[in-house]
């Protein structure tokens, strides 16, 4: 009896320690397309996910659900996209390739939560976040075609503007990429190739309305929202990047398209594009045109992007002392 009670104990212990604390979210607002989620169950917060009723997402975002009460698999279907999740298991799948989840699907007052953020974008929907209004804005068929459109108020330089945001003008810095000084309050670090990427950025941009794509991190730490710019369903990071007025810049966590951005630089410096002067100082090079490299968690620079293996992102020396880094005694003397 002691030892049946011990197991008891143990397991009761152990589940304890697993939890991750749960409670309604009932000030949260969820939009699909413009509309509200319809929903049967408050959505819920676990550990900073955001979980709602598994049929009212699915459903919402034109996918079919089915719920295997022997396997406990939660299957949506939407064309050729598949999500399949495990009642209270953090291991899924996307079209056949594993995901982890930080929260798994749970239920919870007799009704199947499931991660809203992994599910929308499983399916090719964006999601955007307000924290001020604790809203959470869904919308299908990807960001390029959202049917959210800011007027751009200004153009401040090439990779950034500034646009009507919900009433109010934020700037817009174009995640990913860099284009060279234009508007610097050191005059004698803006270039004309700087000013001659700001007038490309105009004539694309000026008087136009486009639509925001975000990635982890919303604003930057001067405030700015960060953001992939879509004008008619086209991204005008990635145009940027293809007509030369632009080099990579990419970030983590920011790295949603790292691979699409350095796919287009591959090809363009193939190509007989001429890209735009990057020996100023400019977020991807240091004020001597040398080009360094950074992990997203390492604690140095280096000036090899193959030193020690990984995955190097570019960065100028300004930034990796910035960030605390020091730089690698393999690959810089």
């Amino acid at each position: 009896m002691k030892r049946k009670l011990s197991i008891i104990l143990a397991a009761l212990s152990l589940w304890l320690m697993m939890s991750v604390p749960v409670f309604a979210a009932n000030d949260i607002q969820i939009f699909v397309d413009g509309k509200t989620l319809a929903m049967d169950a408050k959505p819920t917060v676990s550990n900073g996910t955001t979980l709602v009723p598994m049929r009212a997402i699915f459903e919402a975002l034109g996918a079919t659900v089915n719920y295997d009460a022997t396997t406990k698999q939660i299957t949506g279907t939407k064309a050729a996209d598949v999500v399949l999740l495990i009642l209270n298991q953090t291991t899924a799948t996307k079209n056949g390739a594993a995901v982890q989840l930080s929260v798994p699907p749970q239920a919870i007052d007799g009704r199947t939560m499931v991660p809203l953020r992994f599910i929308s974008e499983s399916l090719k929907c964006s999601v955007v976040w307000d924290g001020t209004t604790k809203t959470v804005t869904i919308t299908s068929g990807g960001a390029a075609n959202t049917a959210t459109l800011y007027d751009v108020v200004r153009v401040v330089d090439g990779d950034t503007i500034v646009v009507n945001y919900n009433g109010t003008e934020e700037k817009v810095r174009m995640i990913g990429i860099d284009t060279p000084e234009s508007v610097h309050p050191d005059t004698d670090k803006n270039t004309e190739a700087g000013q001659t990427a700001s007038e490309y950025t105009k004539t694309l941009l000026e008087n136009k309305a486009v639509s925001l794509e975000f990635d982890v991190q919303e604003r930057d730490q001067y405030g700015r929202l960060l953001a992939y710019v879509y004008l008619n369903g086209t991204m005008v990071n990635k145009t940027l990047l293809e007509d030369g007025y632009a080099n990579i810049a990419t970030y983590p966590p920011n790295v949603k398209y790292v691979d699409d951005f350095t796919a287009i630089v591959a090809a363009r410096d193939n190509s007989d594009v001429t890209i735009s002067d990057t020996t100023e100082t400019t977020e991807q090079t240091d004020t001597t045109g040398t080009q360094y490299y950074r992990t997203n968690t390492g604690k140095r620079y280096h000036d090899d992007p193959t030193c020690n293996g990984g995955t190097y992102y570019p960065c100028t020396l300004e930034e990796a002392k910035a960030s605390g880094l020091t730089p690698c005694d393999k690959c810089i003397e």
